[in-house]
């Protein structure tokens, strides 16, 4: 059903609609025809029909919720999520919170990191969620929830994209309070994915680098290569060898190299970016196989 129908409806036909189908007007109804308070309810009447069903497989996108969030609806989103008992409720309402700008929900955002009960995927929302606010006062303890949380086993390849998505999310959120030594830390609980899972992993960690100065990105790519170079292999003509664990890193290695070299003051001999040049194109093949 597209927008221009649901502009059509009545008053009678939206007030159904916002009943049974409430998530057909937060994604595609007409944000100005929405006040505050029917916004209000179609969170209420969204999150009443988890009562009966933790998991309904409804994910919105994010220009959806970006055109339907409002700074005005923290009140109620807090207090759907103080009531909420399902992850995809939670996660949802986070995101609701996190392009909403909802500066008032940074503590309750931050007491899901820290909760050891709460899922990866939903602290990694929270994690999203805080640094786009531009919350700064929970840095510290995100930091150590994020350094001190238990990792999945290292062959659970299943849980490894969402705990990596949280690790690099709590990265990005706490890096200017985080020591060159925690960031590595935190790079150093990366898990191994599957080969063939598709997961985004390595666009999170380009998205911490991207904002870096010419030098701090040089700083990176020495600390990458140290991940993900394995030695070189004796039955590929000695050819370089990505870390199974750090295999994810590899396309944020050629990112930083492709942003150096292209530099003027960026020196021709510089080892590590040689390095880079030399083994990213070897890395990516490993990579992408």
């Amino acid at each position: 059903m597209g927008k221009t129908r649901l502009s059509a409806f009545n008053v009678r036909d939206k007030e159904i609609v916002a009943k049974i189908r409430p998530a057909l007007l937060i994604e595609t109804g007409d944000p100005k025809a929405l006040s505050l308070g029917d916004k209000e309810l179609l969170l209420r009447n969204q999150a009443k029909l988890y009562d009966a069903l933790r998991f309904r497989g409804e994910w919105f996108h994010h220009d959806d919720i970006k055109r339907f969030t409002h700074t005005g609806l923290s009140a109620v989103v807090g207090g759907l999520l103080d009531k909420s008992s399902s992850p995809e409720l939670t996660d949802f309402l986070i995101e609701v919170a996190r392009f909403g700008g909802m500066k008032p929900l940074a503590a309750k955002l931050a007491s899901y990191i820290i909760n050891p009960d709460v899922g990866y995927r939903t602290k990694s929302e929270a994690c999203s969620a805080l640094f786009e606010i531009r919350d700064t006062a929970h840095r510290a303890s995100v930091l150590a929830a994020a350094l001190t949380a238990n990792c999945p086993d290292t062959n659970d390849t299943d849980a490894a994209p969402s705990w990596n998505m949280f690790q690099l999310k709590a990265l990005q959120y706490c890096f200017e309070e985080a020591t060159l030594l925690d960031c590595i830390c935190l790079l150093a609980r990366i898990q191994r994915e599957r080969s063939n899972y598709s997961s985004a992993t390595s666009q999170y960690l380009i998205e911490v680098l991207d904002s870096l100065s010419a030098q701090e990105k040089r700083k990176w790519l020495t600390i990458l290569l140290r991940f993900a170079f394995d030695g070189r292999s004796e039955n590929s003509q000695r050819l370089p060898s990505a870390s199974a664990s750090y295999k994810r890193f590899v396309p944020a290695i050629i990112y930083l190299a492709s942003e150096l070299v292209s530099r003027d003051d960026t020196a021709p001999d510089d080892p590590d970016l040689l390095d880079a040049c030399v083994d990213g194109p070897c890395f990516a093949g490993i990579y992408l196989s």
